[in-house]
């Protein structure tokens, strides 16, 4: 996983990375929160959503 500015981009070729992209537009929507952290090995998205 690449970081571009603050989005991260994907590194497969072909019609990928549109999923964070979605998952950051429905976040949004809801007015939830997102964290998002990349280490070696490791790429973990924690996401909250208010009931």
């Amino acid at each position: 996983m690449r970081k571009l500015d603050e989005e991260y981009i994907t590194t497969k070729r072909g019609n990928h990375g549109h999923g964070l992209k979605r998952i950051n537009n429905i976040v949004d929507k809801y007015d939830g929160y997102i964290n998002r952290k990349n280490e070696p090995g490791v790429f973990v998205t924690e996401i909250m959503l208010p009931i």
